[in-house]
């Protein structure tokens, strides 16, 4: 989910907005226009500040590393990074050689899970 303070109009659009991902922990802060992520470095969620006795605000660790932007996939293009590892997708899986017979690589869980979990997200092409 996209959080942060919104703009005149009531929009989550500016800098300093996160996309803060499942884990509720890790999270990519930068600028958004409507939700939607332009650019963002990864952060981690250290707490939350009370604005006005009743609104909670999150705040972050300083953004850091390198810079995620936001791509659509098409037929023919993926992604300009494409080594560039999603910070959630890190500490949830990895992909190895997977010990079913005729197979190739896989995607494994790095850790145990509850049920419903999201592990990874897909782009793909589209």
């Amino acid at each position: 989910c996209v959080v942060g303070k919104v703009d005149e109009d009531g929009k989550l659009s500016g800098t300093n907005l996160a996309y803060l991902y499942p884990d509720f922990k890790s999270a990519l802060i930068g600028t958004f226009k409507d939700g939607v992520m332009v650019f963002a470095q990864e952060a981690i969620l250290t707490g939350y500040a009370t604005d006005n006795s009743c609104i909670k605000i999150p705040q972050f660790t300083e953004p850091d590393g390198r810079l995620y932007q936001r791509e659509l996939s098409t037929h023919e293009f993926v992604t300009t990074s494409p080594t560039l590892a999603d910070p959630y997708e890190t500490v949830m899986v990895e992909v190895k050689k997977s010990k079913v017979e005729g197979a190739n690589d896989g995607i494994f869980a790095r850790k145990n899970t509850g049920k419903n979990i999201i592990m990874a997200f897909y782009n793909g092409i589209k």
